[in-house]
């Protein structure tokens, strides 16, 4: 059998409105892609008082207490008088960070005209320019009914939409959108949520290659089916939150060997995507890499030079990832070809996959196309309010390529 398909896959941070600040005058309103200043949080495990990602070693010990009623778990923490001055001193100082020279900042969620607008421009943004076989997008607005189907209404004829809301009173949440009438059709979907502080998930769907324009014995024996998770990963707000992403990360990692174990020899090939909010270097990035996924910029480009999201401290950085590999079972024995040396993701080779009941084919996946959005505005600086304002992130595309060689 020799045959090839394509699998195109975007992932966007659409930046949801409850966490995005605004500027507001009598007279006009002016929108940044700024979020929601972290609130101060209390490291449990260090006792540390932590403000924009920096943990005040000074501060008192925090008594915390969890009451359980039903499934439902409250917080209680017990703080001193000296405690609860630093914390005033720290709200008043929030509150001077929101003033700006038009006047005081909002969030964006309660100006109905603004994030109904911008709604309305991300779809069209995407329909445009991000049209995919899978779109995959953090940070949607999930308890708004308007918001989400301003999306529905403008996608869901051509796409089936999966959607999976954070736990708690988190607002926001992650979506799934498979392309209908594709080569490529949904056989599963699962949530798994980590079920920790950070109130994070991964929204797992599988894909089973069915081409329109063929008809493949082999693919029917044997079929092809591809994992797509998409998730969102805490942000590392100080010693805490780095070990809350390696905690995330684990979890995201044993979710995948726990549905290969659960269906062996089903998945062939894992594609993970969203914002993993670090770099490559990052521990939680090393430890994806090290379980042999590589990065599919960096495959085609031999870099990761460039900027696809703008932080609430004014940092441009590359968090949005979009990792692939493919699995080797008992039954798919993988033989491997060396290609380019890629020594910052931990991936030097690239894998070929023998089917189980196909005896003779190889098969391999790799991106051909990978591209940041939008293209004319380069990679390697955030771009001006003026120039892009769709949200404090830029998108990913990254199209694979599936060959079925025989041997």
């Amino acid at each position: 059998m020799n045959f090839k398909a394509n699998l195109s896959v975007t992932t966007f941070n659409v930046l949801a409105p409850c966490y995005r600040k605004i500027d507001v005058s009598e007279s006009s309103a002016q929108y940044q892609n700024r979020r929601q200043p972290p609130e101060r949080t209390v490291c449990v495990a260090e006792n540390y008082s932590c403000k924009d990602g920096e943990c005040l070693t000074s501060s008192p010990k925090v008594t915390k207490l969890a009451l359980t009623s039903g499934d439902k778990q409250s917080d209680r923490s017990l703080v001193s008088l000296s405690t609860w001055k630093k914390w005033a001193q720290a709200f008043f100082e929030s509150i001077q960070n929101f003033q700006g020279s038009t006047g005081c900042k909002t969030l964006e969620s309660q100006i109905k005209e603004s994030w109904k607008t911008r709604a309305r421009n991300l779809v069209t943004f995407l329909k445009e320019q991000l049209e995919a076989d899978v779109i995959c997008l953090q940070e949607y607005w999930c308890t708004q009914p308007e918001w989400c189907s301003i999306f529905e209404n403008y996608f869901s004829s051509e796409y089936e939409f999966y959607t999976a809301k954070r736990s708690g009173d988190k607002a926001d949440g992650l979506v799934t959108m498979v392309r209908r009438n594709s080569d490529w059709k949904v056989v599963d979907t699962e949530r798994y949520y980590f079920r920790d502080c950070g109130e994070r998930l991964l929204l797992a769907t599988v894909l089973r290659l069915n081409p329109i324009e063929s008809d493949l014995q082999q693919l029917k024996e044997d079929p092809f089916d591809c994992l797509v998770i998409n998730t969102h990963l805490s942000f590392p707000h100080g010693n805490w939150g780095k070990s809350l992403r390696l905690t995330e990360v684990k979890k995201l990692l044993e979710f995948i060997d726990s549905y290969l174990e659960l269906h062996p020899g089903r998945v062939k090939a894992i594609v993970v995507m969203g914002d993993f909010n670090s770099s490559l270097e990052d521990p939680v990035c090393q430890q994806v890499a090290s379980r042999g996924f590589a990065n599919s910029y960096y495959f085609i480009h031999g870099n990761e030079n460039l900027v696809t999201h703008c932080n609430h401290k004014g940092q441009s950085l590359a968090v949005d990832k979009v990792y692939f590999k493919l699995v080797a079972s008992s039954k798919n024995v993988a033989e491997c070809m060396l290609t380019k040396k890629n020594p910052q993701n931990g991936s030097s080779e690239m894998p070929y996959l023998t089917s189980s009941l196909t005896e003779g084919t190889k098969i391999r996946m790799v991106p051909i196309e990978a591209t940041v959005f939008p293209p004319s505005l380069g990679v390697e600086q955030w771009p001006t309010v003026s120039e892009y304002n769709l949200s404090d992130h830029r998108p990913v595309k990254v199209k694979f390529e599936i060959q079925f060689q025989d041997i």
